[in-house]
């Protein structure tokens, strides 16, 4: 089946970790015998910042790991002014290509701009919702919103990361979604030898040691755990952060007044994270906002044990007490008693830790995202449209 797939955030050369889940599943898809064409829309960019370098830089056309990739270029207004009308400058490039390669499927990732752009060609067309550009971006003003809800009510069919993502995508069009949860890649994320992935990090082995991933800081709770591992000064933990930024100046700020032992180690591409993960006694994630995290589906499939806040998608994935645990978001004492009990019975947090690993094995690898994907696509293709939404026979 051809499957043309339409992102913003795609890898490219010099740019590994952009959109690397797209990547992921596109290649779990190429897998399973489909072929694939990203086009990815992107700004045209004065090359005066690096941000805008790494924009202008990009090919026209280029391949990631056999993937052919087309870049479609538009001028995006800052803070998503007139996004509502970016069909206006591509469409006419986009049919180009839809013309050319002819797919069967269109499969859009976030309901804008893709989403609006995917269900314009008379293609069977799948629009992904994500996270943000679900509960967040469309409720920014009235265009946006208009936007998101044209691709909703015209997509053939609409996903969403987690039931979470999918009420919000709900109220912009009555209408049925699907849930398929976030995949990782289980030949990075896997168990590991804790104490080679410590020597290896200069980690000691005598310490309990908390890992939080992601950014940014103050929406994932990074304050918060700083505050939480201040309050086990008796155990001595130490705290890695693996964020957007080697020294968020205020996190390091808040940490050093706290007095803990706080690492700062930047973002990770994904074999260093595994690595992370592996050396640590419990993964961390109080949040304040989620989709469905990736991270959250690579720590599972890392088999460590879990400590999270119930926000987003987390709880549709991660049952309190029996794949890991669960506490108010905003409450660093009950953060550092959770943490705590973790550190004082090691065997009854590796028993959640290996529920949590036979979940996601099951559920949470890109080859069970891509395969229920396939499934969708084939009824797609093989219903014929009469013009209305379409219910997939998706469930887990």
């Amino acid at each position: 089946m051809r499957l043309l797939v339409i992102s913003k955030d795609f890898p490219a050369p010099g740019q590994p970790e952009d959109g690397i889940a797209v990547l992921r599943q596109a290649r779990a898809l190429q897998g399973l015998g489909h072929e694939i064409l990203v086009v990815r829309v992107v700004p045209y960019a004065p090359p005066v910042t690096h941000k805008w370098r790494r924009y202008a830089a990009l090919p026209a056309q280029y391949a990631i790991e056999g993937i052919p990739v087309r870049i479609v270029r538009a001028f995006f207004p800052p803070r998503m002014l007139a996004m509502e009308h970016l069909p206006l400058q591509v469409d006419r490039a986009i049919r180009r290509i839809v013309d050319e390669f002819r797919p069967d499927v269109i499969h859009a990732h976030c309901l804008i701009p893709s989403g609006q752009l995917a269900v314009r060609f008379g293609v069977p067309s799948v629009i992904t919702a994500h996270g943000s550009d679900a509960y967040d971006w469309p409720w920014r003003r009235p265009g946006l919103q208009r936007a998101a809800a044209e691709g909703v009510a015209r997509a053939t069919a609409v996903v969403a990361v987690s039931d979470f993502i999918g009420g919000y995508v709900r109220k912009l069009a009555q209408r049925d979604v699907s849930v398929v949860f976030n995949g990782a890649d289980d030949a990075v994320f896997k168990p590991a030898d804790s104490g080679h992935a410590r020597a290896a990090l200069g980690l000691p082995t005598d310490r309990f040691v908390i890992v939080l991933a992601g950014g940014p800081p103050q929406i994932k709770g990074a304050f918060d755990l700083v505050d939480a591992v201040a309050r086990l000064h008796d155990i001595a933990p130490i705290l890695v952060y693996a964020g957007p930024e080697p020294t968020d100046p205020a996190l390091v700020r808040a940490a050093a007044d706290a007095r803990i032992d706080a690492r700062f180690v930047g973002m990770l591409d994904h074999p260093a994270l595994a690595a992370l993960l592996a050396a640590s006694d419990v993964f961390c994630l109080p949040s304040y906002r989620e989709g469905l995290p990736l991270v959250l589906c690579e720590a599972m499939l890392c088999a460590r044990p879990i400590v999270a806040t119930p926000v987003g998608g987390i709880p549709e994935i991660l049952i309190d007490g029996e794949r890991g645990y669960l506490v108010p978001p905003g409450n660093p004492a009950a953060l550092a008693e959770r943490l705590r009990r973790v550190a004082n019975d090691a065997r009854t947090a590796q028993r959640t830790a290996l529920a949590a690993y036979e979940f996601a094995r099951s559920h949470l690898t890109w080859e069970a995202n891509a395969k229920r994907y396939s499934r969708l696509y084939a009824e797609l293709v093989a219903t014929p449209s009469d013009g209305k939404a379409f219910a997939p026979a998706l469930s887990y």
